[in-house]
């Protein structure tokens, strides 16, 4: 069963097969023929389709992974990936030092984004013509502004002007423009 979402964020949870859809469509037809096929329940956007797994590690995604993934020629990293989602809050309630900025699992990935959240991990599919480096900054600007606004889905930033310094920013959430420190959006 396939759940459509009409977000560009998704929100995976515990161990989660993150595939692209594009790679899906590819080697199956289409995203329902393969759920059904493989008899899969999971949420996609259209871009991307996330399949969450309760136990880590799972023999179930082991037997995905191997027996249909792999079997299309399916690469990991380039087609699909799995990961732990990360908590926000650790031992004894401190914030996670991965709050707010893109996550080890997307990290060099040119098709897939992330960031944590304190309402969760959140992945998006963006542009692979895209550089790395654009896709970084638009990762930080997303976090810096969920810091304010938790919804992610309604923030949208949008550079209106910067100078050497300082990038300014209109969100939909405000009708204010927004001065951000280019260190801030900038960082490693």
């Amino acid at each position: 069963m396939v759940i459509y979402e009409d977000k560009d964020f998704l929100n995976p949870v515990c161990l989660s097969l993150v595939v692209r859809v594009d790679s899906i469509n590819k080697a199956y037809g289409d995203i329902a023929s393969f759920a059904n096929k493989y008899k899969l329940k999971g949420v996609t956007n259209g871009k991307l389709y996330c399949v969450a797994f309760m136990t880590s590690p799972s023999d179930m995604l082991d037997a995905i992974e191997n027996e249909y993934l792999l079997s299309c020629n399916f690469k990991f990293g380039i087609d699909y990936i799995y990961f732990n989602t990360e908590p926000y809050y650790g031992v004894r309630f401190e914030i996670n030092e991965d709050a707010y900025k893109e996550l080890p699992y997307t990290k060099g990935l040119n098709w897939i984004k992330s960031v944590l959240l304190p309402n969760g991990n959140y992945v998006w599919f963006t542009d692979c013509n895209i550089p790395l480096r654009e896709q970084e900054i638009e990762v930080n600007t997303i976090a810096h502004f969920c810091r304010f606004h938790e919804d992610i889905n309604n923030i949208n930033p949008v550079l209106i002007r910067e100078n050497e310094r300082s990038m300014f920013f209109k969100v939909s959430y405000s009708e204010h423009i927004y001065m951000v420190s280019r260190d801030l959006i900038e960082r490693e």
